[in-house]
């Protein structure tokens, strides 16, 4: 009796265990449901927390064109105004900001601030005519390269360079597949490139064998922008834009507004230190409306003027961007254009020579 009562009590007992073993089973596996649910809704969160955060950019980004091409709009009938309210034979560089009660948007550099709804961009206004000419177009290339190394004083090397530069444009643009050769004393001679050059270099199909039709092209010239590099950008701004075929031509002396630190020095012939005031005054005009001949001493805006324009044509070209204070991810636009006669655009239509969001 006393066996089997102790029998009974041992299965009791052991029974006890066993259900404490299949409760921590349980729980156990309860557990891990929680933590693997706790993951997967962590995991939808930061997803959708990433989701968010993209599309928010997406959508900044896209608003930003449309305020840009709003401004561009508006920009554009303001410098029709002023043409109309002002004419276009006034000196830049040397107009008083203060004595207008109005806002000027004139081809020299200065910043100004565009609020556009509540949302403020920068915009600054430059004329086309800019820029070293290195179109196609009756071989001008050939003459601001020439000019260019006729006022190189530099190692011979250089102008070398220069001259292989003339050779592989002559190449890029001309209808047959010989190699461009020339010689110049105490040089030697210099070589393009044509169809089987460019296949070694993996650049098949070009050469163009005709007219350049846009300015980006030139970055298939190898060795252009060791002479002339892109802007902050990534783009050839000194170099004068090539406007679409049947267009207009941008004939004509480069804007002082937008030149190069070289290109002031070397059509004005100026000395290191004439340069540094030159670019320090053109640099107070931008930000601080500061007129140009009040900081610069006799002389110099005499030799400023001589291979540099100083007065507005009538194509302009506008650079928007975010403001300094922006918080949002942006777009920039560069768009050329001619100006508008102040009724507006010819059958209401605005032609563009360049149109470039970045």
């Amino acid at each position: 009796m006393q066996k089997l009562a102790r029998k009974k009590f041992l299965q009791l007992i052991q029974h006890r265990k066993r259900q404490k073993h299949e409760k921590g089973s349980a729980l156990v596996a309860v557990l891990c449901l929680v933590f693997l649910g706790g993951m997967l809704a962590a995991a939808v969160a930061g997803m959708t927390f990433i989701s968010t955060m993209d599309m928010a950019a997406h959508t900044s980004i896209q608003r930003s064109c449309y305020i840009n091409e709003g401004v561009m709009n508006r920009v554009s009938f303001l410098i029709s105004a002023d043409r109309n309210q002002n004419g276009t034979n006034q000196i830049l560089g040397d107009v008083d900001y203060e004595e207008y009660e109005y806002d000027r948007f004139l081809p020299d550099g200065v910043i100004h601030e565009v609020d556009y709804y509540g949302d403020k961009v920068r915009v600054t206004v430059y004329d086309a005519i800019s820029g070293w000419d290195l179109s196609s177009a009756s071989n001008r290339y050939r003459n601001t390269l020439r000019a260019f190394t006729t006022e190189l004083d530099t190692e011979q090397e250089i102008i070398d360079a220069v001259n292989d530069l003339t050779a592989r444009i002559a190449d890029y643009v001309d209808s047959n597949d010989t190699v461009s050769t020339s010689s110049n004393a105490g040089s030697e001679s210099s070589e393009g490139m044509e169809k089987e050059d460019y296949e070694s270099e993996k650049m098949r199909p070009l050469p163009r064998n005709g007219a350049m039709q846009y300015r980006e092209e030139l970055y298939y010239i190898k060795g252009l922008t060791d002479f002339f590099p892109p802007d902050r950008f990534g783009r050839l701004s000194q170099i004068r834009l090539i406007p679409p075929e049947g267009t207009v031509i941008l004939n004509g002396t480069p804007s002082f507004f937008s030149a190069t630190p070289q290109m002031i020095a070397l059509l004005a012939d100026l000395e290191e230190d004439e340069l540094a005031s030159v670019l320090a005054a053109r640099e107070k005009l931008r930000k601080e409306r500061i007129k140009i001949s009040d900081e610069l001493d006799m002389g110099i805006p005499a030799k400023l003027q001589r291979n540099m324009s100083w007065v507005p044509s009538n194509y302009y070209t506008v650079n928007i961007e975010p403001s300094p204070n922006a918080k949002r991810p942006s777009k920039r636009l560069t768009a050329t254009f001619g100006a508008l006669d102040i009724s507006g655009a010819n059958e209401e239509i605005q032609e563009y020579l360049e149109w470039v969001i970045y």
